[in-house]
C-alpha cells in the first residue's frame, strides 16, 4: 500500500451505548495502512475521552437540516483528503450518503447496526430504506441483516457480512464459571425487545423446581420499574436480583459466577453478548431470533427455543440446573466456538474491504 487509506467514521454520538461501544473497541486494532479520523453529531466526546485519539471532531447538530454540520463535514473531507467515510446509525448515514455527492470519488461504508425500528414509519426510517443504495458498501453484522437487506431490494453486491466482534482474549481469560452456582443471568437493556418479562415468568416455573435458583438481571432501561413490579406480583422478587448497569469489567466478573445466561429476545440483529458469555464459558439460552441461531448451535454451545415461549424456556433453565455437566460441557465448547467472533479479525476484514473498494 503506497499510501494510507484515510477513513472518517461518523456516528450519532460517542456516548456509552452500543454502537458507539463497538465502534471504540475496534479502533485499536485497524492496521498502520489506515488513518482513522472520527466525527461525531451530538453531545459531547463521551466513551472517548480519556483516549488517545487525535483525529476526532464535532459535527453539531441542531436538526436534521443543519446547513453547518453539512459544510463543516465537507471542508473536513476535503483539508484531510478523505477517502472513505464509514457511517454508523441513521442520521449520520444520511448526511455521509449526502455529503458523498459532493466527492465523486468518496466512498461511503455504512454499517447496518440494525434493521427494525420501533416506529418504522417514521420518516428517518423511510429516507434511511430509501437511500441505503447510495452507500458503496454495506456492512451487515449478520446474515440476518444481509438477507432481511436483500429482500428490501438492496444491490447484492453491495452487501458484506462481517459479524459484530468482541474482546476474545479478554472474555477467554475471565476466571471459569461456576457451574454448580444457583445463579444464572442476563446482561441487557431493559427494554421490550429483550423479552426480560418473559424469562421472569419462565422463572417462576423453574423455580417451582428448583427453590435454591437464582436470576441476576443486570442492565438498565425504560422498563426497570415495570419488570420490578412484575417480579415482585409473580412473588418471586426474593429470587431475583436487579443489578442495574454495570460497568464491562464487572460484567465479566458476574458472567464467572453463574451457571448459564439467557437472552430471551423478541428480535435481534445479532448479540454480541452471547459471544462475550460464551467466550467467558457459559452456556447461553435464548430464543429462536433474528441473527441468534447464527451465534448458537442448538445443544452445543448452548440452547435454542421458540421466542415468547414461557414454557419450553423454563424447560431449557431447569435442565441446566438438572445437569451441571451438561452445563460444564456446553461451557467447555462455547469458549471454543466464540473464537471466530474475534474483534481482530473482523476489523482485518473491513481493512480489506477498504482497500478492495479504492483500487
Amino acid at each position: 500500500m503506497s499510501k494510507k487509506i484515510k477513513v472518517l467514521h461518523l456516528i450519532n454520538h460517542v456516548q456509552d451505548s452500543g454502537a458507539a461501544n463497538l465502534l471504540k473497541s475496534q479502533l485499536q486494532y485497524y492496521s498502520d495502512d489506515i488513518e482513522i479520523h472520527l466525527g461525531y453529531l451530538l453531545k459531547d466526546d463521551g466513551i472517548f475521552k480519556n483516549m488517545n485519539f487525535g483525529n476526532i471532531i464535532k459535527f453539531p447538530l441542531s436538526s436534521a437540516k443543519d446547513i453547518f454540520t453539512i459544510f463543516n463535514l465537507i471542508k473536513y473531507i476535503l483539508k484531510y483528503k478523505i477517502d472513505i467515510i464509514h457511517t454508523h446509525l441513521i442520521q449520520s448515514s444520511l448526511i455521509g450518503r449526502f455529503v458523498s455527492i459532493f466527492f465523486p470519488k468518496l466512498k461511503v461504508f455504512t454499517t447496518k447496526h440494525s434493521v427494525k425500528y420501533s416506529n418504522p414509519e417514521r420518516l428517518v426510517y423511510k429516507l434511511e430504506n430509501k437511500t441505503l443504495n447510495f452507500s458503496d458498501a454495506i456492512i451487515c453484522i449478520s446474515d440476518y441483516v444481509k438477507e432481511y437487506l436483500s429482500k428490501m431490494g438492496i444491490k447484492e453486491n453491495k452487501l458484506f457480512r462481517v459479524y459484530n466482534g468482541i474482546d476474545y482474549d479478554y472474555f477467554n481469560s475471565a476466571k471459569p464459571p461456576d457451574y454448580k452456582s444457583n445463579y444464572i443471568g442476563i446482561v441487557a437493556m431493559l427494554v421490550r425487545q429483550k423479552g426480560i418479562d418473559n424469562l421472569l415468568k419462565a422463572f417462576k416455573i423453574v423455580i417451582s423446581k428448583y427453590p435454591d435458583a437464582k436470576l441476576e438481571i443486570v442492565g438498565n432501561g425504560p422498563l426497570m420499574s415495570e419488570l420490578e413490579t412484575l417480579a415482585h406480583k409473580l412473588g418471586i422478587s426474593e429470587f431475583v436480583n436487579f443489578s442495574g448497569r454495570v460497568s464491562h469489567k464487572e460484567v465479566r466478573e458476574k458472567m464467572s459466577k453463574w451457571r448459564a445466561m439467557v437472552l430471551p429476545s423478541r428480535w435481534e440483529a445479532f448479540g454480541l453478548v452471547i459471544a462475550e458469555a460464551n467466550a467467558v464459558g457459559l452456556p447461553v439460552i435464548a430464543s429462536n431470533v433474528g441473527a441468534i441461531p447464527e451465534l448458537i448451535e442448538d445443544g452445543k454451545n448452548g440452547m435454542i427455543f421458540r421466542a415468547g415461549d414461557v414454557s419450553e424456556l423454563a424447560g431449557k433453565i431447569k435442565s441446566i440446573y438438572n445437569d451441571p455437566n451438561l452445563a460444564q460441557k456446553m461451557g467447555q465448547d462455547a469458549k471454543k466456538y466464540s473464537k471466530k467472533f474475534d474483534i481482530k479479525d473482523k476489523v482485518s476484514a473491513k481493512e480489506k474491504l477498504y482497500k478492495e473498494l479504492i483500487k
